[in-house]
């Protein structure tokens, strides 16, 4: 979707007030994603972090306000709607529950 590889950190600290974060330089590009304000097994989340952050990347800038930044979230949002019509087993279903923990979700489903 970015034409080119991004690591992924993942961190849990609550003294850093953001969910996600992308950092680039020359030939190297990381995306952290905060643990303490992103819940991983939500789905609806997810797309909603990696499609901001996505944008953020292709615009090399943290201006949420330049239009190319809405611009780029448009078009990573129809990239990502073909991948999930292409490829849906890529996308779990966000209505069934991941974590083995969460009874409520499985009593939801019966």
């Amino acid at each position: 979707m970015i034409g080119q590889p991004m690591a992924v950190k993942f961190i849990d600290d609550e003294t850093i007030p953001y969910e996600g974060c992308t950092r680039w330089k020359a030939g190297e590009y990381l995306m952290e994603v905060n643990l303490a304000f992103h819940d991983p097994n939500d789905w609806h989340q997810n797309y909603e972090l990696l499609l901001h952050e996505f944008a953020h990347h292709a615009v090399q800038s943290n201006d949420h306000l330049v239009n190319v930044f809405y611009d780029t979230v448009t078009e990573m949002g129809a990239k990502l709607t073909r991948l999930a019509l292409q490829r849906p087993e890529l996308f779990p279903d966000p209505q069934e529950c991941f974590s083995p923990e969460c009874n409520e979700c499985v009593a939801d489903a019966r």
